[in-house]
């Protein structure tokens, strides 16, 4: 089983006192989790941390997905990140094998 976030949307302002543009200051990030074959996805809103200095800050222009993956998860925390996985985990399990699926099965004069 394998997951990864994709980043679907980034919200940026200004931070005027700062003298900072295109301050990215909240994400919607998406997890994708892959399961033999299935795949389920979750997405969540990630408020970032206000900057409060210069320092640390990457132009906008510069940003990368890694490090942007990094603030989300950063900000979404180990705990709330492990929920999102399990959950997924269970929703890929059940579309490969639904819990209440009809069994299939060859009536008793047909031979295989």
């Amino acid at each position: 089983m394998s997951y990864h976030f994709q980043i679907a949307e980034m919200r940026k302002s200004n931070i005027e006192e700062l003298g900072l543009t295109d301050v990215v200051t909240g994400l919607v990030v998406t997890m994708v989790c892959d399961h033999l074959g299935a795949r389920q996805l979750k997405t969540t809103e990630v408020k970032l941390p206000d900057f409060t200095s210069t320092e640390g800050f990457t132009e906008f222009s510069s940003l990368t997905e890694a490090q942007v993956i990094t603030w989300a998860e950063n900000s979404l925390g180990t705990e709330f990140i492990n929920e999102m996985y399990e959950k997924l985990k269970i929703q890929c399990e059940e579309c490969i094998a639904p819990e209440n699926a009809p069994v299939v099965i060859l009536p008793p004069w047909v031979t295989q």
